[in-house]
Order: C-alpha cells, then sequence, then structure tokens
C-alpha cells in the first residue's frame, strides 16, 4: 500500500530513497492524468485550424469543382474527427466530476484550461527531474557512506594486525 499522507509516511518510517519514489511516482501519475486532456485539446486545436486552411481553401476552389469536392471531403472528415474528440472531452470532464477542476470548464475557456494543464505537466516533469536527481544523490551518498566504512574497516584491521605483531614482540 502506498501512504498518501505525511502522517501516514511517518507512521511507516519511510526512506528517504522510498519517499523520494513515491513523489516520483505521484507526479508520474498526475501527469498521465492531465496528458490525456491535453492530448484532446491540442487535437481539437489543430483541427480548428485545418478547418479556418479548408474553409479558405473551399473559398477560392469555387471554380475547380475537383479541388472543391476533394476540400469538402476533407473538411467532413476534420468535422467527424472534432466531434468525436469532443465527446471525448465530455466522456472525460464527467468521468472528472468529483474533481472541481476540469468540472463543467466551459468551452471559451479550452485554451485558458490547455495552457493551464501544458503548465503543469511540465510543472511536474521539473519535480520528477529534481526527485530522480534527489535519488540520485541519495544513493552516491549511500555508496560513499559504504566506502568510508569498508574504508575504516580496513584500517581497523591495520591498526589490530600492527598492535597484534607489537603484542608479540612484547611477550617475546
Amino acid at each position: 500500500m502506498i501512504p498518501y499522507s505525511i502522517s501516514d509516511m511517518v507512521s511507516q518510517r519511510i526512506t528517504p530513497k522510498e519517499l523520494s519514489n513515491l513523489l516520483v511516482e505521484k507526479h508520474q501519475k498526475f501527469i498521465e492524468e492531465y496528458k490525456k486532456e491535453f492530448d484532446i485539446l491540442d487535437r481539437i486545436f489543430v483541427l480548428k485550424e485545418k478547418q479556418d486552411q479548408l474553409e479558405y481553401w473551399l473559398h477560392d476552389s469555387k471554380d475547380d469543382p475537383e479541388k472543391n469536392q476533394k476540400y469538402l471531403k476533407a473538411m467532413r472528415a476534420a468535422d467527424k474527427e472534432l466531434l468525436k474528440l469532443n465527446e471525448e472531452l465530455k466522456v472525460l470532464y464527467s468521468s472528472n466530476s468529483n474533481e472541481t477542476e476540469t468540472h463543467n470548464v466551459p468551452k471559451t475557456n479550452l485554451k485558458g484550461r490547455y495552457n493551464l494543464l501544458k503548465n503543469r505537466i511540465e510543472m511536474h516533469k521539473e519535480a520528477i527531474t529534481y526527485w530522480d536527481k534527489k535519488l540520485k544523490d541519495l544513493s552516491k551518498d549511500k555508496e560513499a557512506k559504504k566506502r568510508g566504512k569498508v574504508k575504516k574497516v580496513g584500517e581497523l584491521k591495520k591498526k589490530k594486525a600492527k598492535k597484534a605483531k607489537r603484542t608479540k614482540k612484547a611477550g617475546k
């Protein structure tokens, strides 16, 4: 079981390495959650730009029936995909209805939501980078302590050997 509160962590006496791993995992889960919505919004904005471009081309292709049909077909496909993505977004928002942030996000504020998600994803990536570095530092510290203990044990053995030699010489 993964502890989710500070008191759970304290009562379980989590090591700094375990804490760092838990925090990395937590940030990865946040990124995963935000990424679903972010990817849908990103695709919606790309499709809207595509629709604008197709409308322009449609207007310019009035004299060329072949091009006009090609652009109309592309426009219908973009419309269909846009409807599908908007439906996915509604399902995502309704599944997250217990979260106040995503509940009833107005369509007019999708760009703001997109930017918010982009910033949050970036912040969580930075946090993961920080905790990964912390884990490496902890591993280095542990390795350095281990080397220090091995060195001390070696020094103690040498001192013991010298003492034993002195004791033998003194006993002769």
